[in-house]
């Protein structure tokens, strides 16, 4: 309560809500458990582990009930009565004013505020006065703890400038602020819908789109809901039954012409609270945006929902809206829309795409360099991704791997890091913090967090081509085992790969049958048919006989829902990065060649020194190219098994080396000789 009240009225009810809560309860005979937090049954619904009362805070609360507040609002709640009646019981009947009840005198009428409704232009279209009623003493009458109140509509007058007209005869049905409503949707914004429009004018203080409609709950109509087509919607409801059943009256008629409608009921408020008295309690912008992330939920019907009021009076229901059918009109005379792409015949633009291998393997290393190629207009593993900004979401390392990275794609490109700050490189490490951008509520439902919240706010505002989440586990906290979770996952990425109208790459790690089977998958297939894209990261196995080489990797491209997909790619590590194999063509194949065979000679003549004999049989034990390429002069010019089989080849047609028998002649062996 504020100074509104008389003197003695306010130290009256500021006596009664300074009983502590627990004595109110020990009063009562409620047990609870704990010290500051204490928890037990509730005393109303009797369920077990959701009724708690902080003795710090001087708040009680009941999951179950959805309920809270003071110990004013908990003796409202428990016992059903009013404020007033909740305060007698706390501290004694009410003080007399001048030896009279401070409710005995007849009140006045004030006007407290006067909210005006417009239309697109901004012309007024009717006014909506609130109207409260105060004693003689200055003190405000009361009604479930708050100055009763009323509300009137009225018009301008056409004939009369400046005046007014008390009804709202024949005026347009619109919402609250509807010229702030259409440009926040315009920017896609979200839009909140309250009870009233003292809380819609709260939540725009907070620079948060709200609005309502006039003349109370149960009063929304179908007009109000066509300004909201296409826009993200939460619903605010007020904590009573007209509020509940005004949020189903919204959430009806918003079917099929918002793009979302969910739901938020705040926690801890008292009988019939609403957004005001929360924000009164601390509540802050912050904590709303985040339970909004956390909490809201999709609308559905509480049980029957109401009736849907329209504007004509004697039809009393509401017809579905039809499909949004796409309007192929002027497809004759528009050209085809060409695909667009974040990586040319890789990547797609405005989707996700999974990018998988096993621990260790470089995942990180390449998507970082991806986003760097972005930002700076440069060439990545062959291709030219789409100029522009790039966002890298590191959840696996800190800043000193992601900088030692950078430092070697610097080199690569010749660049400062500024010139990648410049571009609209940026970097994010949440290492050791909260990784998650959605969990999955009791429902089932895969709700998304407040960091993902802040994830979708970057996209918008930065606009990125490339957003790269390393990785899957980190950020993802249901099951990768759920074909309904999974997808709605990938959809709210998809959102974030929309807004900023870019891709988003996630990397993912396969199972072991995803190893094994080389599908470089874990979990259920969803995570390869929700993706537009998907590509496979896996090292080199050698030949038999060959020793493997760890610097090699194979980038597979095992999916692109738009186009052909890309021919797999042979990575090299070299200097910090992977990068393709060099394609060996004219003189440096040439020059590869003539070294193969001159190491396959060299080698012959060194090891039939050793009496090591070479066979020219690939069944062999002793075939020369398996056992060339194990030597170190092979490994240090990167002579493969493959290289010293064409080399010898080579060799036998240009007669500079044959197959020789040595041994007793009546059980001879064969060898590998230089041919004098």
């Amino acid at each position: 309560m504020t100074g509104d009240h008389s003197p003695a009225l306010e130290r009256w009810i500021e006596q009664a809500r300074a009983v502590h809560i627990e004595d109110e309860l020990a009063r009562r005979n409620i047990k609870l458990s704990g010290k500051i937090e204490r928890d037990g049954p509730c005393p109303k619904c009797g369920g077990d582990d959701r009724f708690a009362i902080n003795i710090k805070k001087q708040l009680f609360n009941c999951r179950n009930c959805k309920t809270g507040g003071d110990v004013i609002d908990f003796v409202q709640w428990l016992d059903g009565v009013e404020f007033l009646e909740a305060c007698t019981t706390l501290a004694g009947p009410p003080p007399e004013i001048n030896g009279k009840d401070t409710t005995a005198a007849a009140p006045r009428e004030i006007l407290i505020d006067k909210y005006i409704y417009r239309d697109e232009s901004g012309a007024v279209l009717f006014a909506v006065g609130r109207y409260e009623y105060q004693y003689p003493d200055g003190s405000f009458v009361l009604k479930n703890g708050k100055h009763k109140k009323e509300f009137r509509q009225k018009r301008p007058d056409p004939d009369r400038p400046g005046k007014w007209i008390d009804n709202v005869k024949d005026v347009r049905i619109v919402p609250y602020r509807l010229p702030d409503l259409i440009e926040a949707i315009a920017n896609d914004y979200s839009v909140a819908i309250v009870e009233g429009e003292a809380k819609a004018d709260l939540l725009w203080s907070w620079n948060i789109p709200a609005t309502c409609n006039a003349m109370g709950a149960g009063k929304w109509k179908s007009e109000h809901s066509e300004f909201l087509r296409g826009a993200d919607v939460v619903i605010l409801p007020d904590n009573d039954d007209a509020g509940l059943n005004h949020a189903d009256v919204v959430g009806q008629s918003l079917q099929g012409i918002a793009k979302s409608v969910r739901v938020l009921e705040l926690s801890g408020l008292g009988p019939k609270g609403d957004i005001i008295d929360w924000a009164k309690q601390g509540g802050t912008v912050e904590q709303l945006y985040d339970l909004s992330e956390r909490q809201s939920k999709p609308w559905t019907p509480r049980a029957k929902a109401p009736e849907l009021e329209t504007k004509d009076a004697g039809d009393d229901t509401e017809k579905p809206p039809p499909l949004p059918f796409i309007n192929m009109s002027n497809w004759d005379y528009e050209p085809v829309p060409e695909q667009q792409w974040a990586v040319p015949d890789r990547i797609p633009l405005e989707q996700t795409a999974l990018f998988s291998g096993e621990g260790g393997y470089g995942k990180s290393t390449i998507l970082e360099h991806l986003c760097a190629a972005h930002a700076l207009g440069r060439d990545w593993l062959g291709s030219l991704p789409e100029p522009g900004p790039a966002i890298f979401l590191e959840a696996e390392d800190g800043e000193k791997p992601i900088h030692r990275r950078l430092a070697s794609i610097s080199r690569l490109y010749g660049v400062t890091f500024q010139e990648m700050i410049e571009g609209g490189l940026h970097l994010v490490s949440l290492f050791g913090d909260d990784t998650v951008l959605a969990g999955v509520s009791r429902s089932g439902k895969v709700e998304p967090t407040s960091r993902y919240a802040q994830l979708l706010q970057a996209a918008g505002d930065i606009k990125p081509k490339m957003i790269g989440i390393a990785s899957s586990a980190n950020v993802f906290a249901g099951s990768e085992n759920d074909r309904t979770q999974t997808q709605q996952f990938v959809n709210l990425l998809n959102r974030v790969a929309m807004v900023a109208h870019g891709s988003v790459v996630l990397i993912s790690h396969p199972s072991l049958t995803g190893i094994s089977t080389d599908s470089g998958l874990s979990g259920t297939t969803q995570w390869h048919n929700a993706m537009r894209a998907r590509f496979y990261l896996k090292g080199i196995n050698p030949e038999p006989g060959e020793q493997p080489d760890d610097d090699l990797r194979e980038l597979i491209f095992k999916k692109n829902q738009y186009g052909r997909k890309s021919a797999a790619i042979v990575l090299r590590y070299r200097d910090g990065l992977f990068l393709p194999e060099r394609n060996m063509s004219g003189l440096d194949k040439v020059a590869h060649d003539a070294k193969a065979e001159e190491i396959f000679l060299d080698l012959l003549k060194r090891l039939a020194s050793e009496g090591r004999n070479v066979s020219h049989h690939a069944t062999s034990k002793t075939y020369a190219p398996t056992a060339f390429a194990k030597e170190t002069e092979a490994k240090k010019h990167r002579i493969r098994k493959a290289d010293f089989e064409d080399a010898m080849r080579r060799l036998f047609e240009a007669e500079k080396i044959h197959v020789e028998n040595y041994g007793r002649p009546s059980r001879p062996y064969s060898r590998i000789a230089i041919k004098d």
